[in-house]
């Protein structure tokens, strides 16, 4: 933690002096004892660390002093005082070796005996490594150690996303790693469980992306392009006071790749299962002699064919450009663009139940997607940036994010009911189909201004924030078209070719959909934040949120103009947050949190008044601990968060809604990450959530609550317990080993669930070898993932209930007999090769 030295012009000059002669004393015990360093070009604060990490060395430097800087790249065989040399060479710093193994960085005065300015001197007390980023943004948007943050927070590094051998898809994967479950939309997009609640908002680069509404799980953003993510940041519990509506349990922030000022990059290319294939990209430079601007081009296509016999072939393309122009030391200009197109489908099959057992028949999980699932994606994401340091204390940042997505096309499969002819009710199966369309589509604009500083009062050190924030998002989605297929052998589906005609014939309109619905949505947020550092290492955070939100949604039905509506909404709010976190020892720390939270609003309650959005409190109690010489951080948290104003329907006033639900949750978390040895590294997580419904109705689900809220229950499909781990070890001669392992307890069934669900664990594998081509660093790595081929659901949610023929029902035809749900994916392998330039 820091700690502050204040320095006499007597104290400081000795102190300089003694320092260099130690310095001195010590170099010739060091140049005779060269190590291997390898390290990438950089910011200097990470190669910083890479290099305490590789050569055993503490290194003390002043708070922020190498912010801003950067490292080239440093490779070979090399003393630790060598490898300094080059680390710092053009930074205007220098060092001094102050003990066998510590060296202090400083600024390199022109007079070696000038006087020292009073600095605060930071001890690395969480080293960066493969699996550990010490310093963390997304839970106060300031750069603030993990250790002395009063909130949960995990960070996915870029290192550990290799490792996993994620290419353009693979969020889901990298959720698990984390302990995070999901529905397991497929390509639609990314839908999660955050402490009990299931959300579909994700950050970019620290603005809002999302579905229709906080909690929808209509496919409009699609999926998070893993080819440009630099880190994933999880932040568990609430956060509308600093990013605005958005689900109590959790926020993940994608940060993406950025330029740098040292030429370099990689070519990637890979197969796999199921033919899958890839080739990318990543490339990053100067693009003037003096390095003020700069560039990065990031590229990737990859494509496969569906696991399922009768799903779609899956194929993504994109490309991310970025440029950063460093107008001064204090002032840099950056833009940054993602482009993509994604072809796929949804993992919704359906599965036969027998009507005498109410048990799924055993069928191969590959079979139960019927043809007709398609979905297809264009994404174009642009931002642009400004940041200027008016001084070492105060800095302004300004960002816009326009962000538009289009979905022309979505067909999903969906049951009317299973049919069996009669004797054979576990064989001969038929099904009804029908398979819906949709078009979707969003646009947004956001903006953002936030201004940070540092002051003193007394003995008291503020870290300020002020910000604002504005959205207008406009989403449409046309929706419907039951295509309302012949029933079909449930294990010989005929192929299906996309026709408007098999739409446009079902309603009298003829047109192709029969909902229309667009949401046109302004927030506008202004907010505060004083982080405070008290005598006997005691920090405060103090802060709030001011909401002005205002929203009109319009839902028509052509066939049924009096079903027409307008829905207009505006609420404002004020949310608070405050919490406290002690240092007993620097290597440890104790914190209390209390926030609130809003969420979605929720339509209109009958005869026409607005509902309350939805709105949280959250507890929290943790303890964080930095172990092995700061080379692993764990904590722990317990958390109590309810959430009310849950909208569930109005039986009594179709169409409306009313805001009574309340769901408490309650649990705690565990997590352990970062390296056990120098080549060892390890991200473990354990958490456990229990949401139950506190307040609910038997109104079940509805557009703004896609799950039933039903009093004395718990929100379906959430995996109260999981339990996941990632580790690598590296071995001598290049090689490298490790794999993961991840159990989820048995999801929630639906209140209507009478197959009953189950726990399901999934291990993984991969080895990988670094090597030289041609002068070049290259890799090559095999991933094996659900390396014992377990058949699992993610979730599971009866949608109609078992019955027994009855000839009455047409030969057979029950209306039932079916379970949906997602599968997860079977044993896949996959062998990439990477050269570095």
């Amino acid at each position: 933690m820091p700690v502050p030295h204040r320095h006499t012009p007597l104290r400081a000059l000795r102190r300089t002096l003694i320092a260099s002669l130690v310095s001195a004393c010590l170099g010739s015990a060091y140049a005779a004892e060269p190590v291997s360093i390898d390290i990438a070009p950089q910011p200097l604060a990470a190669a910083a660390a890479k290099l305490a990490e590789q050569s055993g060395l503490k290194l003390l430097y002043a708070a922020d002093l190498l912010s801003g800087k950067t490292a080239p790249r440093i490779a070979g065989k090399l003393t630790p005082q060598q490898a300094l040399e080059r680390l710092l060479a053009g930074s205007g710093l220098r060092y001094q070796f102050v003990t066998p193994d510590a060296v202090k960085i400083e600024m390199a005065p022109a007079d070696k005996a000038a006087e020292l300015s009073p600095v605060e001197v930071r001890s690395t007390v969480a080293r960066e490594s493969d699996y550990h980023r010490p310093y963390t943004s997304i839970a106060t948007k300031t750069d603030t150690p993990i250790l002395q943050t009063a909130t949960k927070v995990e960070v996915l590094t870029e290192q550990a996303i290799r490792d996993m051998g994620l290419q353009s898809q693979g969020m889901s994967q990298a959720m698990a790693a984390l302990g995070i479950a999901g529905l397991g939309m497929g390509d639609l997009g990314d839908v999660y469980f955050y402490r009990g609640f299931q959300t579909s908002t994700t950050l970019w680069n620290g603005f809002r992306t999302e579905d229709m509404g906080s909690n929808g799980s209509n496919g409009v953003n699609g999926p998070v392009w893993m080819n440009n993510v630099e880190r994933i940041e999880l932040m568990r519990g609430a956060s509308s006071i600093l990013y605005g509506r958005a689900e109590p349990g959790g926020a993940v922030n994608i940060t993406t790749k950025k330029p740098r000022d040292e030429f370099g990059g990689y070519a990637d290319l890979g197969i796999g299962t199921h033919d899958r294939r890839w080739a990318s990209f990543d490339v990053t430079g100067p693009l003037n002699a003096d390095k003020t601007l700069l560039f990065r081009l990031n590229a990737g296509h990859e494509e496969s064919d569906s696991w399922y016999t009768y799903g779609p072939r899956y194929r993504s393309d994109g490309f991310a450009p970025a440029l950063e122009y460093r107008l001064s030391p204090q002032t840099k200009l950056y833009f940054e663009g993602q482009f993509r197109n994604v072809e796929g489908g949804s993992d919704q099959p359906y599965m036969p139940v027998s009507p005498g057992t109410n048990q799924m028949i055993n069928v191969s999980p590959k079979d139960t997607l019927m043809p007709g699932t398609y979905s297809k994606f264009e994404q174009r994401r642009a931002m642009v940036g400004v940041d200027h340091k008016f001084n070492d204390n105060w800095s302004l940042t300004w960002k816009y994010m326009y962000n538009n997505v289009d979905s022309p096309l979505t067909l999903v499969n969906w049951a009317v009911g299973m049919y069996y002819p009669p004797g054979t009710p576990s064989g001969g199966i038929e099904w009804t189909r029908g398979l819906t369309i949709n078009k979707s589509g969003q646009k947004t604009n956001a903006t953002l201004l936030e201004l940070t500083g540092k002051v003193e009062t007394g003995s008291f050190k503020h870290t300020l924030l002020f910000g604002m924030d504005y959205y207008n998002t406009k989403t449409f989605q046309h929706a419907g078209g039951d295509c309302w297929c012949n029933n079909f052998p449930y294990f010989n589906p005929p192929p299906y070719s996309y026709n408007p005609s098999d739409f446009t014939s079902v309603y009298p309109s003829g047109s192709l959909y029969y909902q229309f619905w667009n949401l046109d949505e302004k927030e506008f947020g202004l907010y505060a934040q004083d982080q405070i550092q008290l005598p006997h290492d005691v920090h405060v955070l103090v802060g709030g949120r001011y909401q002005r939100q205002k929203e009109l949604s319009k839902v028509i039905y052509p066939d049924f103009p009096d079903s027409n509506q307008d829905l207009p909404y505006k609420r404002n709010l004020f949310l608070p947050r405050f919490s406290v976190l002690w240092q007993p020892v620097s290597t440890v720390s104790l914190y209390y949190s209390y926030t609130e939270n809003q969420g979605a609003s929720s339509g209109l309650q009958y005869p026409g008044t607005p509902i309350k959005p939805e709105f949280s409190r959250q507890h929290e109690l943790g303890a964080k601990f930095s172990l092995l010489e700061s080379r692993l951080i764990a904590s722990a948290a317990l958390f109590s968060l309810t959430k009310e104003n849950i909208a569930t329907a109005d039986v009594f006033h179709p169409g409306y809604n009313l805001g009574v639900g309340r769901v408490k949750s309650t649990g705690y978390e565990l997590s352990l990450q970062g390296a056990l040895t120098e080549k060892w590294n390890v991200l473990s997580t354990y958490n456990y959530a229990r949401p139950y419904v506190e307040e609910g109705t038997d109104g079940g689900a509805n557009s703004s609550q896609p799950v039933a809220i039903t009093a004395g229950s718990l929100l379906p499909y959430f995996s109260q317990h999981s339990l996941s781990l990632l580790t690598s070890y590296r071995l001598p001669a290049g090689w490298k080993i490790g794999g993961g392992y991840n159990w989820f307890s048995a999801p929630i069934m639906d209140e209507n669930s009478t197959v009953k669900t189950r726990d399901y664990q999934i291990a993984s594998a991969f080895v990988a070898y670094e090597t030289k081509i041609a002068g070049k660093k290259a890799s090559f790595q095999m991933n094996v993932d659900n390396l014992f081929n377990e058949k699992y659901l993610l979730f599971q949610g009866d949608f109609g209930v078992a019955y027994a023929n009855d000839p009455t029902l047409g030969g057979g035809y029950t209306g039932g007999n079916y379970v949906g749900g997602n599968w997860g994916q079977p044993r896949t392998a996959k062998l990439g090769m990477r050269v570095e330039f």
